[in-house]
């Protein structure tokens, strides 16, 4: 460090290759050391505090780089969504990550670049206390001084962009999406309306020869005003949006409005604050800011994490209203839910038939695929419309409620008795509907395969069939377990396209666009009208998830065929079916241990598809609402405790008991 400090001093108008170096020499060997940074830092400091001569060629070497470039691309561009749409975005961010983008060398937001390299520099740049930065940059005299409009290196680009900022602001905050969302600009009250004409009026009269420095300092407070204005806009955009629905497009608006406000009130503050400390804090903050930028300008996971945020809240929160039905509270409420799964146990027994009819047909890979997704997509969507159950279906939806229980917005923690007591509904339920689905799904396919043989003198599985099926859900000698591992991503996806599509309606208003379809209305009375509307509105979702989650079935056969890949799916309730009918077929020619190999493997399959589809379903719930898991070790034990004090509670619902008033035998005896 002080080798290249005396070259500095040698040649204080050396090129950004010396302070390259010199950043470098502050650079922490490893992550692990990442405080050694502070430390060196204040070796730098002490350097140039205990050497005037070294202190003012240093001085001359940093005006000297900044004096030599173009300031206003970094304050205007540098942490600021460019493009207009997500899409766009997202191609650049990755185009850029392949191939980096040219930086012209006479454009400060070069240095940052070819001095902040490392992807992890901000890292250390944050690590160090904001004082020692601040001491730093006093020493580089980047401090305004008393007289807060006298133009330093800084001062001429940063009130340039500062109009170029709240120009954007004006135009972004006046875009048809949130002129919809505001209905307060029609009374020519919006923040974005006046405040790029405030903002160039501050900057004409900083500029003025004798400038009103009270005025001024008016005409700021006046503008973090309309800044915070704009903020409580855009949260009201965002507040309605959980109402009506979210669009990554407006996400993504919403984002970069807050980028720009965020930085004019940074840059503004840098030189306008009331004390000459908050304007260096200002300037620093800026400063470290600009270098996590710089290092994170190409990442792909952290533009989609910001502008999908909103979108997984809503498409969640929608799906959490859906599992909120798969819940049991009373021994009625079970009993109902239990018919409601043998009912889709019944339709599932006939989709199982046709699947070996389809697979009896020995079309093109294609038109069987086809076939297979058809049978399925109507099978669900049948279960859907009657109400029915499957038990598979619940663990996105309820994951959700789950993740809905743990955030308690109150107290920052996990709700541990509502989350402990929802753990045990849960468990209870899904208890019930596997039990409902496999009491009519293993018994009733054998009796259709027992009926067709019996009226038609063949099997409805052949004898090579049944043994591969049988065969096929085997746990030690297949891969079923994985394939029921794939299903379980699929129900998960199935669920996630469901809130997908319920926020779709929301935010489209297909609801209303229903009721005032003249088409409709030519042919429709206005009453079937808006039961269609209703109708749509509340079903939507579920429809076209089981819609896709049929699709995903009926082809994953037909995409591991095309490929060579291990890649198929096996469903509790299929394998069930498909186990009975194969073993009317074979019937005395399975061992036992074949017969219970194929329990197991059915019990296996549902087990998967159970895991895999709630896991990945919480976890997208509890990332989208940003639960803290500091008390899960608590939650765990207080769940345990209860299966041992009442495992039943498991299994069954307890029975409320009527607790009545105690009598005062006093009041008898008067």
């Amino acid at each position: 460090m002080k080798l290249i400090l005396e070259q500095i001093r040698k040649s204080p108008q050396n090129s950004v290759e010396e302070l390259a170096m010199l950043v470098n020499s502050l650079r922490p060997e490893s992550k692990t050391v990442i405080n050694s940074a502070q430390e060196n830092l204040k070796q730098l400091i002490d350097l140039l505090n205990e050497d005037p001569q070294l202190l003012y060629a240093f001085r001359k070497f940093i005006q000297h780089i900044i004096s030599s470039k173009n300031h206003i691309r970094l304050f205007t561009e540098l942490g600021i969504s460019p493009r207009r749409s997500f899409i766009s975005e997202l191609l650049r961010r990755f185009n850029e990550k392949i191939l980096p983008d040219y930086i012209e060398e006479d454009e400060l937001l070069s240095v940052i670049a070819n001095v902040f390299y490392e992807p992890d520099d901000y890292q250390w740049v944050e690590a160090i206390h904001m004082d020692i930065w601040c001491d730093l940059f006093e020493l580089m005299d980047f401090s305004v001084e008393e007289n807060a409009f006298l133009p330093n290196e800084f001062n001429p680009s940063l009130f340039a962009s500062a109009q170029i900022l709240a120009s954007r602001i004006t135009s972004l905050g006046l875009e048809p999406e949130m002129i919809v969302r505001l209905p307060h600009i029609e009374n020519f009250n919006s923040p974005f309306q006046v405040l790029s004409y405030e903002v160039n009026k501050l900057v004409e009269l900083a500029n003025e020869s004798k400038p009103d420095k009270v005025h001024i300092q008016q005409l700021y407070r006046h503008i973090l005003v309309m800044l915070s204005q704009c903020r409580e806009s855009i949260e009201h955009v965002r507040k309605g949006q959980r109402r009506s629905g979210v669009s990554i497009s407006l996400a993504y608006l919403l984002l970069r409005i807050e980028q720009n406000i965020e930085r004019l009130g940074r840059v503004l503050g840098s030189i306008l604050s009331e004390t000459k400390e908050q304007r260096l804090m200002l300037a620093v903050e800026i400063f470290i800011r600009m270098v996590r930028f710089e290092n994170q300008k190409h990442g792909i996971r952290q533009h989609i994490k910001e502008n999908t945020q909103m979108l997984a809240y809503q498409v969640v929160e929608l799906t959490s209203q859906t599992g909120e039905h798969y819940i049991t509270d009373t021994p009625r409420q079970y009993y109902r839910f239990l018919l409601q799964s043998m009912g889709g146990g019944l339709i599932i027994s006939f989709t199982t038939w046709i699947k070996f009819v389809i697979g009896s047909l020995k079309t093109a890979p294609l038109v069987e695929g086809l076939l297979f997704s058809l049978n399925y997509s109507l099978s669900f969507i049948a279960i859907f419309v009657t109400h029915s159950t499957l038990a598979t279906k619940q663990p996105s939806m309820t994951a959700s409620a789950l993740a809905s229980a743990l955030d308690d917005k109150k107290h920052q923690t996990i709700n541990l008795d509502k989350t402990a007591d929802l753990i045990v509904k849960l468990s209870r339920s899904q208890f019930a509907s596997f039990l409902g689905n496999l009491i009519i799904v293993i018994p009733l396919p054998y009796l259709i395969a027992w009926a067709y043989h019996y009226f038609t003198g063949s099997y409805i599985v052949d004898e090579a069939k049944a043994l591969k099926t049988i065969k096929s859900i085997d746990p030690v000698h297949s891969l079923s377990v994985l394939y029921a591992v794939i299903t379980g991503v699929f129900l998960f996806i199935s669920g996630i396209i469901n809130g997908y599509y319920d926020n779709n309606v929301h935010y489209g208003n297909v609801g209303l666009r229903i009721k005032n379809n003249r088409f409709l209305q030519r042919h429709f009375s206005q009453r079937r009208i808006n039961k269609m509307s209703s109708y749509i509105e509340k079903n939507y979702g579920g429809l076209m998830g089981n819609l896709y989650l049929g699709f995903f079935l009926g082809f994953a056969a037909i995409f591991g065929q095309i490929t060579g890949l291990p890649f198929d799916i096996r469903h509790v309730t299929l394998a069930g079916g498909s186990f009975a009918m194969a073993y009317y077929t074979l019937g005395d020619f399975l061992s036992g241990i074949t017969i219970w190999t194929s329990l197991l493997g059915i019990f296996l399959i549902g087990l998967m598809n159970f895991l895999v589809s709630f896991s990945l379903s919480l976890l997208v719930a509890l990332r989208s609402r940003k639960v803290n898991f500091s008390q899960t070790g608590e939650l765990f034990t207080r769940v345990l405790a209860h299966f041992f004090a009442k495992p039943m509670d498991f299994f069954y619902p307890p029975r409320k008991k009527n607790l009545s008033l105690p009598v005062d035998s006093t009041l008898i005896n008067e």
